[in-house]
């Protein structure tokens, strides 16, 4: 059996983690539950994707989709059945899990009508991809409906949520199926569109490129202030994005993937490898600041940090929440860090500390006296 979906979590020191496939997971690495995807037609088709503005909004575990499709068809009407695929979930999940797609609140409208639709694994239904056998797998679970294509545009409105994965690197991780586009007529997407709307102060990762001759994705937000993408590759193919609010998206013309789109919210400490692209001097990279996410201060591992590396953590605490650094060498040091949007409006960030950060704060200036 070919398997079709490698969701490849590739993250730190060199560490690489097969995380997800369709048939197999390694234990306790982490867990699969389903991933987005676009309709795809369950035989050979001439009709075309004309357009697609898809949409993607996290809700903690959870990823609400909401997709616009526009059809082209230049026959006459016509009738195919099509499906949305999704893999079972894998991993550190139950049976109970594994037996039922990991999808919700599932719902197509076309032209203006709400769809009836029926589950099956794909091994039932009999279809095999007609463009690549790859790209699918039998043990997938396929919704599938009659769709009456008029002749011209056609309006298709797809909705539904489904539950992300995680591992050991990571919070959360959201796939989705854009390559499947490559099945409708002309193979690509004429007028593609992507908004993706994490939840606000998220740092996480996306591709840096969908394509195989490496073309930098145009990541941009819809508000200057809203975010910042890395414009270098900070690990492995993905670039950071740290987005405070707002949307981040991506456009393109004759859209035709060769790779699908991953998103990835880094684990704790994780990240801290991932604040600047691999070409630049990472001065944290050989020291993971104690506490970061911690809920209690721990005084006897904020003792075994050098003076420096207590100036930078110190410093941090301001950095990310926008500090405009007259400092030069702290400017140039967190201008580098894919995170640091420096707010030039506000003169003083220390009334947005938490009271953690306020005691994290004293605790090093307690032990930066050693070093005077």
């Amino acid at each position: 059996m070919h398997t079709n979906y490698h969701f490849l979590i590739s993250f730190l020191f060199s560490l690489l983690f097969l995380l997800v496939s369709s048939t197999t997971l390694l234990a306790n690495d982490g867990s699969f539950y389903a991933q987005g995807g676009n309709l795809i037609p369950l035989k050979e088709t001439r009709i075309q994707m004309a357009k697609e503005v898809l949409t993607l909004e996290q809700d903690g575990d959870y990823m609400h989709v909401s997709v616009d499709f526009t059809f082209y068809n230049p026959d006459d009407t016509r009738e195919l059945l099509v499906g949305f695929v999704t893999p079972p979930a894998g991993g550190d999940v139950t049976e109970k899990e594994q037996a039922h797609p990991q999808v919700s609140d599932y719902i197509v409208l076309m032209n203006g009508e709400q769809l009836s639709y029926n589950i099956h694994r794909l091994e039932q239904t009999g279809f095999k991809s007609p463009s690549d056998e790859d790209m699918l797998n039998e043990s997938d679970f396929v919704y599938h409906s009659k769709m009456v294509f008029q002749p011209g545009n056609n309006q298709v409105q797809h909705r539904y949520t489904f539950r992300g994965g995680s591992s050991v690197l990571s919070q959360h991780d959201f796939s989705y199926r854009l390559t499947t586009c490559k099945m409708w007529a002309g193979g690509a997407i004429g007028d593609f569109t992507l908004n993706i709307k994490m939840e606000d102060n998220s740092f996480y990762t996306v591709n840096h490129s969908f394509l195989e001759n490496k073309q930098p994705a145009d990541w941009y937000f819809t508000h200057p202030q809203a975010g910042r993408v890395a414009q270098e590759i900070c690990y492995m193919d993905t670039r950071a994005v740290k987005q405070i609010n707002g949307t981040l998206q991506f456009k393109a013309q004759h859209f035709s993937p060769d790779y699908d789109l991953e998103i990835s919210i880094l684990g704790p400490h994780f990240e801290v490898a991932f604040w600047m692209p691999e070409s630049q001097t990472n001065p944290f990279k050989d020291f993971l600041p104690p506490l970061l996410y911690d809920e209690e201060i721990d005084i006897e591992e904020i003792g075994k940090l050098n003076k420096r590396q207590l100036w930078l953590y110190r410093n941090y605490l301001f950095a990310k929440y926008g500090h405009n650094f007259n400092n030069k060498e702290l400017a140039a040091i967190f201008g580098r860090c894919t995170w640091y949007i420096p707010n030039t409006h506000r003169l003083d960030v220390s009334p947005l500390f938490t009271d953690q950060e306020r005691n994290l704060i004293r605790s090093i200036q307690e032990a930066e006296k050693k070093f005077k």
